[in-house]
């Protein structure tokens, strides 16, 4: 066996909870389930990575709160987890589209290798802004399905 099949056949996954800020009120969200205060510093969090690595970690699934309210701070993060050769899954709302389309577009050098947009509560806001009333908005993106 290979050594990058033996690297990826035997590693460990975790969940990253990176900020508890976030602007919604999401049902399933994690943030709900405190433990401990995930308040680090840019620099803790690479260090965590660091870590982590040597921890045998190979895949980190980064989610939140948002994670994508740590702006350029998150792109930094994923860049270091890319260097150190993890898996790496975003998990977020979709709240400041415009990073997350940063994040997408510089796949290259984050290698993000899921993003995970839970869209539900931005449909609700769409709604609002929209004053199309709940269901139609959900009839509209049920068609998409």
């Amino acid at each position: 066996m290979s050594t990058i099949s033996k690297e990826i056949k035997n590693y460990y996954s975790i969940v990253y909870q990176i900020t508890q800020e976030c602007p919604f009120t999401c049902d399933i969200c994690l943030r709900y389930y405190k433990i401990g205060d995930s308040s680090l510093s840019p620099e803790e969090r690479i260090h965590m990575v660091d870590i982590l690595k040597k921890h045998n970690v190979g895949s980190i699934t980064v989610t939140g709160g948002e994670p994508t309210i740590l702006k350029d701070n998150l792109f930094s993060f994923l860049k270091h987890v890319h260097k150190k050769r993890i898996h790496t899954c975003l998990s977020t709302t979709g709240f400041r589209l415009e990073h997350i389309i940063k994040l997408v577009l510089n796949l290259k050098i984050i290698n993000l290798n899921r993003l995970a947009l839970v869209l539900a509560k931005l449909f609700q806001i769409i709604s609002e802004i929209s004053g199309l009333v709940h269901g139609q908005i959900d009839k509209t993106f049920q068609g998409l399905w």
